[in-house]
């Protein structure tokens, strides 16, 4: 079976949401995409516009945000 390019960055983008409280290196990533460290960190880059690095800071700083957020009295999901 053949994946073209979106559906194996799909698939490390899965990666890094399933393990985003995980240390994950560039090789798991690729290897989940079925590419080469060098070649998946320009693909990444070149769809999604920033670094994995950035990817992951940003990613998790706006689920710290939501998570801060609904803490608090008046949001629909705080218990």
């Amino acid at each position: 079976m053949r994946l073209d390019g979106f559906t194996r960055m799909k698939e490390a983008l899965d990666l890094m949401e399933r393990k985003m409280e995980e240390r994950l290196d560039i090789e798991e990533l690729a290897k989940a995409a079925y590419s080469s460290p060098f070649h998946f960190q320009r693909m990444f880059q070149m769809l999604t516009g920033m670094t994995v690095a950035e990817y992951m800071r940003k990613r998790k700083l706006t689920l710290a945000r939501r998570n801060w957020r609904c803490r608090m009295p008046g949001c629909w999901t705080w218990r």
